[in-house]
């Protein structure tokens, strides 16, 4: 693959944040992952140290795999990979188990987990099914 002058700008970059602002399809992740592996080349930081987020579980695939296809170790030994969602809850549960934050934060564990996760994945099948985006339906989580 050839990268854009503009992207070997963003993998170079080994000195803090990288603010990124580009549209759909223009190479964004395909950065994301080549700077990772540089950083690590560089040894500006180990893969245990670096945390890459993105908005959905696809998405988070598609950057482990990429990872991976360019050797870049992911999991418990390598990028932590995850969703900004998982992140959250990590931050809040890690709040709780140091006493930070009231476990009523989580509140949302056991049966109460179960029961959401059941609706939510039934809207989800309802809305394959509609052929729409879940935000459409005439249904409301707390009906």
């Amino acid at each position: 693959m050839k990268l854009t002058d503009q992207q070997l700008a963003i993998i170079q970059h080994l000195e803090g944040p990288a603010l990124v602002f580009a549209v759909a399809g223009a190479g964004k992740t395909t950065c994301m992952v080549h700077r990772i592996r540089n950083m690590i080349a560089q040894q500006v930081c180990q893969p245990q140290q670096i945390l890459a987020t993105s908005f959905n579980n696809s998405a988070v695939a598609d950057i482990v795999g990429q990872l991976q296809r360019l050797n870049v170790p992911t999991g418990s030994n390598g990028v932590d990979c995850r969703t900004l969602h998982s992140l959250g809850f990590r931050v809040i549960r890690g709040a709780v188990q140091r006493g930070f934050l009231d476990k009523n934060w989580l509140r949302n564990t056991g049966e109460d987990n179960l029961t959401g996760m059941l609706i939510g994945k039934t809207l989800t099948q309802m809305a394959i099914a509609d052929s729409t985006d879940i935000t459409e339906l005439d249904v409301d989580r707390e009906d």
